[in-house]
């Protein structure tokens, strides 16, 4: 495992391929992480232990101080959409895990041919 330590706790590399990854986060209890945002990738969380508090400012322009808070409890998890900032938090000690994803290219798709009917 690929453990790195972080100014919240650890994260762990479990799996990576180029369209996925899967990150074992420990985070520690009154601890945050920075807020950020991904310009290419998907981020989701899925809460193992603990509880995990997400902010996330969706809208361009949207206070600082106002952001859409998620508290998420074990087995519940959350998406947060290309290019959203974002912050977790933990009140108590938290394990969930976090999968980025590539996100997906709006026209990916080649044709070799195109569809119709059926005579």
């Amino acid at each position: 495992m690929d453990l790195q330590a972080k100014a919240w706790g650890t994260t762990s590399l479990l799996f990576a391929s180029p369209f996925f990854s899967v990150h074992l986060l420990r985070i520690d209890a009154g601890t945050y992480c920075s807020e950020h945002r991904h310009e290419r990738k998907l981020n989701h969380f899925y809460v193992l232990s603990g509880k995990l508090i997400v902010h996330q400012w969706p809208a361009p322009g949207l206070e600082q101080d106002q952001p859409d808070r998620t508290i998420l409890c074990p087995g519940e998890s959350l998406t947060i959409r290309v290019g959203v900032w974002h912050q977790f938090a933990a009140r108590e000690d938290a394990v969930c895990l976090e999968v980025y994803e590539a996100a997906p290219v709006e026209e990916d798709i080649e044709r070799r041919s195109e569809g119709g009917v059926i005579k």
